[in-house]
């Protein structure tokens, strides 16, 4: 079968194929352009589309023959050499597709991985708080707990133990409840207890009854020392004490409602224990022990507290002064008869 030569009409590239595509639109292997195969004999040219070249008897090339191709392109398809299909489309490289899906599920792995991490710290974060919330929460209910049992037990009123006189100091005894005992024979029980200033120190007041006059009393002078304090202060006193260190105590009564207050100054021969403690919420507790050589042996111990102090003041301490008495008492005689007290 003949050979067809002919140039392209687009980049005049001189191409070589069979005859029998003749009237056939092809591509040119060189610029791609389409065109149709012209016929040697334009004139004889069949109206009829010829068919394709059989098998192995095709040519189609620039300027030289090409290799037979294996089978003969089918009828009213283009065809292309080297990069095209059968279908006039690129095929797309495997080896490139794939590697672009590995990269996809590497990414999305990644971002699984990060998205787990953080959302697990997150997560550890919030049940940590939560835990630390939950302890704290715990915690205040317990301190809540505790603070409203000791407030209840501080306001508890404390059981009264009445106490044994003795004026043997080393045996006597602080009972654990309010304070209590008796002043001039009658029953005496501490309501409250607070200090007040006189020209020459400071003053314990005891005392039982609300009214402007108490309806018993029993203060104590306490002779401090240069820069002591009343919190933490201890005082021991023993009956056979006597001078200017020892406290002067003066106990107030009334003998009925509606009687006169008397009272008595006792600076010696008697026994004391006296201990205050360290402030607490503006008050300052307290433990005596106090029992006095008069006739009705009048006696005072237990616990108390001592409110703020009070800045009004107090009659000066009358030292060395007798009992206001007009007259002085039987018991007083003899308590000067045996004590030596000296009148002035």
């Amino acid at each position: 079968m003949a050979d067809l030569k002919f140039p392209c009409p687009a980049c005049q590239q001189s191409i070589v194929c069979d005859e029998l595509w003749c009237g056939q639109e092809i591509q040119c292997p060189s610029c791609q352009a389409q065109l149709v195969v012209p016929s040697q004999h334009a004139p004889q040219q069949s109206t009829l589309v010829p068919k394709p070249p059989p098998a192995g008897a095709s040519k189609l090339s620039i300027g030289k023959h090409q290799p037979t191709p294996s089978a003969p392109p089918p009828g009213g398809q283009r065809f292309v050499p080297g990069s095209m299909t059968a279908m006039g489309k690129k095929s797309k490289p495997k080896g490139k597709s794939n590697a672009m899906k590995y990269v996809k599920v590497a990414v999305s792995l990644a971002v699984l991985a990060a998205a787990g991490y953080f959302g697990y710290e997150w997560w550890s974060k919030k049940q940590a708080k939560a835990e630390a919330e939950a302890a704290a929460a715990a915690k205040a209910a317990s301190d809540a707990a505790k603070s409203a049992k000791e407030t209840a037990a501080a306001n508890k009123p404390l059981p009264v133990v009445p106490p044994t006189w003795t004026l043997d100091v080393d045996n006597a005894k602080i009972p654990e409840g309010q304070a209590n005992g008796s002043v001039a024979g009658t029953n005496f029980v501490v309501e409250s207890a607070s200090i007040t200033r006189s020209a020459s120190g400071q003053v314990l007041d005891l005392r039982q009854g609300t009214g402007p006059t108490p309806d018993r009393e029993i203060m104590i002078y306490l002779r401090l020392n240069p820069g002591e304090g009343l919190a933490g202060h201890t005082k021991t006193v023993s009956q056979e004490m006597k001078g200017a260190g020892v406290p002067q105590i003066l106990k107030r009564w009334k003998a009925g409602p509606t009687a006169a207050l008397q009272q008595k100054f006792i600076s010696s021969g008697y026994a004391m224990k006296l201990e205050l403690g360290q402030t607490n919420e503006g008050t300052i507790p307290g433990k005596i022990f106090l029992a006095l050589p008069d006739a009705e042996q009048s006696v005072v111990a237990g616990l108390f507290k001592i409110q703020p102090p009070s800045t009004e003041p107090v009659a000066a301490q009358p030292v060395g002064v007798p009992s206001p008495s007009p007259s002085p008492s039987p018991d007083r005689a003899a308590f000067e008869k045996r004590y030596g007290v000296q009148k002035r």
